[in-house]
């Protein structure tokens, strides 16, 4: 990233969490618009004709946000009227073979992607440098900001959000003076990060045990458990190590790997070395089995 990304780091960070938490509820509400679907077609008792429009959808909300404010409704309808809107048409029947349409598209639609891997993992790093090497020198109002969308990040998969108050938030003049400073320690950090794994891939093949292509991961470890017994955990050099072991488990534990047995008990392993060593105040950017 270049210099200007420090500048506007605060507010890519803003928007990236923003957007993958405003997608992840909108196909939430999709796929429950689906199942609603399914329970209003026509039947022996139920013979009335059921056409797609956004009555059909705003019925939908009315008993899905129950004691939500109307202009949530209102965004919620938005959303979900703009989703369909390119695959069925106003007025078009609603019937089985439609809803078998929807129902490929949603899942084509949350398939995961190395996009979205890439997403979530440059989201996870912006975290841990905010909440990790800078985390004391930052200002009290930066800090809450950081820890609200933190907050939201690492709970919007459970699926019980429903609706976020988002307010943009002006990064104060000391506070971007500081990001701007130490954005090359970050910088640095991620590339010598990059360097090791490139250096360990040149030795290991597809053929070697699970543990052993992951040796680089336990080294990363092992040097976060010697710094934690001399309490020098928060110093900069220990980040390149846990943006490591963090980026390893973001992208193993994405749907976007296929697990094997092996893997999946490696990455448990690691998650239960790893929570050790993490921040502690990162404790609400959780990184979740799925």
């Amino acid at each position: 990233m270049k210099k200007t990304s420090a500048q506007k780091i605060i507010d890519i960070l803003y928007e990236k969490v923003k957007f993958m938490v405003e997608r992840h509820i909108t196909m939430r509400d999709v796929e429950s618009f689906i199942a609603y679907l399914k329970f209003q077609l026509p039947s022996s008792t139920n013979t009335g004709y059921l056409k797609f429009n956004q009555s059909l959808i705003q019925d939908f909300i009315n008993h899905t946000y129950i004691g939500f404010p109307e202009h949530v409704h209102e965004v919620r309808n938005k959303k979900m009227f703009e989703y369909f809107k390119n695959n069925i048409r106003t007025g078009d029947e609603i019937n089985n073979k439609n809803i078998e349409v929807l129902e490929r598209i949603l899942k084509e639609d949350t398939s995961p992607t190395g996009e979205s891997l890439k997403n979530h993992a440059l989201v996870a790093l912006i975290f841990k440098w905010l909440q990790g090497p800078l985390q004391k020198q930052l200002s009290k109002d930066l800090k809450t900001h950081v820890i609200f969308l933190a907050t939201i990040f690492g709970q919007h998969e459970t699926k019980m959000l429903f609706d976020v108050k988002w307010e943009t938030y002006k990064t104060s003049g000391k506070d971007l003076d500081l990001i701007v400073k130490e954005y090359d320690n970050f910088e640095i950090a991620i590339k010598d990060a990059i360097k090791m794994i490139r250096n360990a891939q040149t030795k290991i093949s597809n053929a070697n045990p699970v543990h052993e292509q992951f040796y680089i991961v336990f080294e990363c470890l092992y040097r976060l458990f010697k710094m934690s017994q001399i309490n020098k955990l928060d110093d900069i050099s220990t980040f390149k190590d846990k943006i490591l072991v963090a980026t390893t488990l973001i992208c193993l534990q994405d749907e976007f790997v296929e697990k094997t047995p092996e893997l999946k008990s490696l990455i448990l392993l690691f998650l239960t070395y790893y929570y050790k060593f993490r921040d502690p105040r990162s404790s609400a950017a959780k990184i979740h089995w799925r």
